[in-house]
């Protein structure tokens, strides 16, 4: 009997004899292998990280089971625009280019023969950039004469909402 549990992966080439109880034992030997396959392989990543715009994003995916190294690509879907997944070592990294949320489906494929493969559906929320005033100084007014400049800003979702929160405009001009 050949028993317990196997701990790693690969094929044993082994030779095996047997002899048997007479006085002078007779014997015979056989070559012998046993080939252990990997265990299942299984994307044990379940969620991603949130991410936002303009802002480095990385991620790196998990597995387990298969024979390593693993393969990486995205089976369905895409990732948000700015990012992308290294093949090699499953890191999902870049810097997201626009806000929303993006479903796709990441694949894992090992290195055994034939080889092994595990998908799992997964979501990054990309966040906008923070939003910015990118008005960093008005031109001066003059009594009597009309005054129109326009505030500008970047990031966060348009269109904006403008208030005047500490101190106040000059007599005449509003928001």
């Amino acid at each position: 009997e050949i028993s317990g549990t196997a701990t790693a992966y690969g094929t044993s080439n082994f030779t095996v004899e047997v002899a048997d109880s007479a006085g002078v034992p007779d014997t015979d030997s056989q070559a012998l292998s046993i080939i252990v396959t990997p265990a299942d392989l299984s994307v044990t990543t379940a969620a991603l990280a949130d991410g936002k715009v303009g802002v480095a994003y990385s991620e790196t995916l998990a597995a387990t089971g298969g024979a390593t190294p693993y393969s990486w690509s995205i089976s369905g879907g895409s990732l948000p625009a700015g990012l992308s997944v290294n093949a090699s070592i499953g890191e999902i990294s870049g810097t997201p280019t626009a806000y929303g949320t993006a479903s796709f489906t990441v694949e894992a494929v090992d290195s055994w023969t034939p080889s092994d493969s595990a998908t799992v559906a997964l979501t990054i929320v990309v966040d906008p950039a923070d939003v910015t005033v990118t008005t960093a100084s008005l031109p001066d007014g003059m009594v009597g004469i009309a005054y129109s400049q326009t505030l500008a800003a970047a990031g966060g979702i348009p269109p904006y909402t403008w208030s005047v929160t500490a101190g106040a405009l000059p007599a005449g001009l509003s928001l």
